[in-house]
């Protein structure tokens, strides 16, 4: 049996674990392995009276380990744990909660509690249900709002390294309230409970990681499981791994390593099946690509329109113009990039005046007050909200990366040559907004306001408002 890198120590003698492995063994015919049996140990310990004594478990365990038999045999037995229980489940995605929820369907309607169970696989609502006790346990989105004035016993974050820390933080904050009423104050045994599983991340994977290293620090309130190899092992060595990884000698063989070296990166690999996180960020556009992209020439004749952005910490704005080519091809400068907010009212009143042009700001953003200030002080100005965003975010990108879609093709979109383009270009990351994504102020290496403010600017020169058209007054 492979040892893990941590585990919190039990409490109590007392655990619905049995209950667990039963289900596992008995009902989906996947008996549990050494790891899994000692894991839902800990997620289930209780006190004599019945109580969870873990509230908050972490599980990170490399790819191919049986966390899902895990997950799975802990969420249907605690749909039947009580009256009324309400589980939840989401991945990174809703698309790819909803994917992960539709085969734990299938293995429920393969099992013999079929009879017992009642199973939706609709669009607004995939849910495994249990009628006789009124208990549901159901696929939601990873926003902070998708479970607005629901109750909960039980949550389950699959796949946490995708999460950056806001979205981590909102879904978190909503979790709360949920689980009001579930304690032991008013509340039925066994009581509630979140559980966050995943593989060690890359970089970006703060949240996460911050939570495995709060666990392995003995926080008081979470029950940490780590399975991996350590920091001195050489991720070229197979035996290191294999002996790290709790389902190999069980579940699976040495080929799984194989196969998995085959198909992935030598970095990808080590953070999958090692379950080490990777130190690397990945770049949104690869360097070369951005210097394809990077021209000096003075941008082409036309009416430019604005976009602008203000910084998480409202440290830095910018203003990024753009004007479109015969080619239809946009090309975008940056403008003014300053220190302070108090004066890009009256510089985007400026601009927009003397130009002509119009401004586009997000109305979620941290600028969204500036909007309605420039907006009242005579500015042409378009708010845009998260669908917008994050569609002019894409079409940006894809702009860039045309190179690597298109082999001998240039970018679909020109930067003039500035520090803070660069800088950006290094530094910018993404943070999903439910099944979307937009650039990630706070979670990106180095301020991106200036790429945030030519996302917008493009978004500007391609949708132009309509003139107004002059009343007429007939007599």
């Amino acid at each position: 049996m492979a040892t893990p890198r941590f585990i919190t120590p039990r409490r109590s003698p007392y655990s619905y674990a049995p209950k667990v492995a039963f289900l596992a063994d008995r009902a989906f015919g996947r008996p549990f392995m050494p790891w899994q049996h000692q894991a839902s140990g800990l997620i289930e310990e209780c006190d004599a009276d019945g109580w969870l004594l873990n509230p908050l478990v972490v599980i990170t365990v490399p790819r191919q380990s049986g966390k899902t038999e895990l997950v799975k045999g802990t969420a249907v037995r605690r749909t039947m744990s009580r009256p009324k229980a309400r589980i939840w489940y989401t991945a990174q995605t809703g698309i790819k909660a909803r994917e992960q929820f539709t085969e734990l369907i299938d293995d429920v309607e393969l099992s013999p509690l079929r009879s017992g169970f009642k199973c939706l696989r609709g669009a607004g609502d995939t849910s495994i249900n249990l009628p006789r006790m009124g208990g549901r346990f159901r696929a939601f989105p990873p926003t902070p709002d998708s479970l607005h004035s629901s109750q909960s016993d039980l949550v389950i974050l699959d796949e946490a390294w995708f999460f950056d820390e806001d979205l981590a933080e909102g879904i978190m904050g909503a979790i709360g309230p949920t689980q009001a009423t579930r304690g032991r104050k008013g509340g039925i045994p066994p009581g509630p409970q979140i559980i966050v599983v995943s593989t060690m991340g890359t970089a970006k994977s703060t949240w996460f990681h911050g939570l495995v290293d709060r666990g392995r620090a003995g926080e008081p309130g979470i029950a940490l499981i780590d399975y991996g190899i350590g920091p001195d092992v050489d991720p070229l060595d197979d035996e290191a791994i294999a002996a790290a990884h709790p389902a190999i000698g069980h579940t699976q063989g040495m080929d799984v390593l194989t196969t998995g070296r085959a198909q992935l990166s030598p970095g990808e690999f080590t953070r999958a099946y090692g379950n080490r996180p990777t130190s690397a960020f990945d770049r949104l556009i690869p360097a070369e690509v951005a210097e394809l992209a990077t021209v000096t020439a003075d941008l082409p004749a036309g009416q430019p329109a604005f976009g602008a952005a203000v910084s998480f910490e409202r440290d830095e704005a910018a203003i990024v113009s753009c004007v479109i080519d015969a080619a239809g091809v946009p090309w975008v400068e940056v403008v003014l990039i300053t220190d302070a907010t108090d004066d890009l009212v009256g510089k985007l009143t400026s601009v927009t005046n003397r130009n002509g042009g119009h401004v586009v700001i997000d109305g979620n953003g941290p600028a969204a007050s500036l909007a309605e200030a420039a907006d009242r002080a005579g500015a042409i100005v378009t708010k845009v909200g998260t669908a917008e965003l994050a569609s002019a975010t894409a079409d940006m990108l894809d702009r860039l990366r045309k190179p690597l879609t298109e082999s001998g093709t240039a970018p679909a979109v020109r930067l003039r040559a500035h520090p803070a383009f660069s800088e950006a270009l290094d530094a910018a990351t993404l943070r999903t907004v439910g099944d979307r994504q937009v650039l990630a102020r706070r979670g990106s290496a180095a301020p991106i306001t200036v790429l945030e403010a030519a996302v917008l600017a493009v978004r500007a020169a391609l949708t132009k408002p309509k003139p107004p058209v002059a009343p007429k007054i007939w007599i």
